[in-house]
């Protein structure tokens, strides 16, 4: 049988209710996953049916579960120095036909039409302006307001995609960029909010990506958090937040999103992963 006509015959199986059936569908497809990577992912985009898709999103998702959290363990074990690839490992964990290539691919653009619009001889607080403008009003990416998060505003390719996000999401993605860069930024988190802060011992601003990554200094962000109805305005109080400790408030969004659903087996997935990666000593 041809490998077309045998994928065929399994996702047609895939519809069948009967548990045997589905674990015997389950078990082929992964053993099939093993042997040619990406089998799962050129089945889920070939069938229509929602129901099918939902169980070769499910089977992806178990298979790859061990895998993709181990490498995330790994990664926070040895210090998390790459946020990228924290947050691209734990994007794929959300869904696992996420286009990796594409997203880094997308990434890569952003930066080097970033680099395109400076000089030589630029300095940070150019290149950060042109990386605003590139993103907030040439590129069209936003942030999204709404009472409530959705998977898609926290997710690495969900927001190359939509080209909008939470302001956590958004931080991360600029921070990327601008690490390509060669220019170093810290998020900080404020109540809900996330700001990115350029700090040298030149110049200390802040980037506000609630406003299309508007520059503010000192005297503008105390002023920006009165307004905000936050009670301490002193800057140096909110500490930077490690790679590490960004990709773990992703996971708890994740689980919050989950929870605000009333989707438990989601809300529990999440938690699952937070305990696998989770470093004992």
């Amino acid at each position: 049988m041809g490998s077309k006509k045998r994928l065929q015959s399994l996702l047609t199986l895939l519809d069948d209710e009967d548990p045997s059936v589905l674990s015997a569908v389950e078990k082929a497809l992964i053993q099939w996953e093993k042997e040619e990577k990406g089998i799962l992912q050129k089945a889920y985009r070939e069938v229509s049916d929602a129901i099918i898709k939902k169980r070769l999103f499910s089977i992806a998702r178990n298979y790859y579960f061990p895998i993709l959290t181990q490498r995330l363990y790994q990664w926070r074990k040895q210090g998390g120095k790459r946020l990228w690839e924290g947050w691209e490992l734990l994007s794929q964990l959300a869904d696992p036909f996420m286009e990796v290539k594409k997203t880094q691919d997308a990434i890569r653009r952003l930066a080097h039409l970033t680099w395109l619009k400076g000089t030589p001889q630029s300095i940070d607080v150019e290149k950060l302006h042109h990386l605003s403008v590139l993103l907030f009003k040439e590129e069209g990416f936003a942030f999204r307001y709404g009472n409530t998060l959705a998977m898609e505003d926290v997710l690495m390719h969900a927001i190359i995609q939509n080209k909008q996000g939470s302001s956590l999401g958004l931080c991360m993605l600029y921070a990327i960029i601008a690490n390509a860069l060669q220019i170093p930024l810290q998020v900080i988190k404020v109540k809900e909010r996330y700001y990115l802060r350029y700090y040298s011992t030149q110049r200390h601003f802040y980037i506000d990506v609630h406003n299309q990554g508007q520059f503010f200094d000192i005297g503008q962000m105390e002023v920006l958090l009165r307004q905000l109805k936050v009670e301490d305005v002193n800057l140096f109080h909110y500490k930077p937040l490690s790679n590490i400790y960004l990709i773990q408030h992703v996971i708890k969004a994740l689980e919050h999103i989950a929870y605000w659903m009333q989707d438990w087996e989601e809300r529990q997935y999440w938690r699952k992963i937070a305990q696998a990666i989770a470093i004992t000593w």
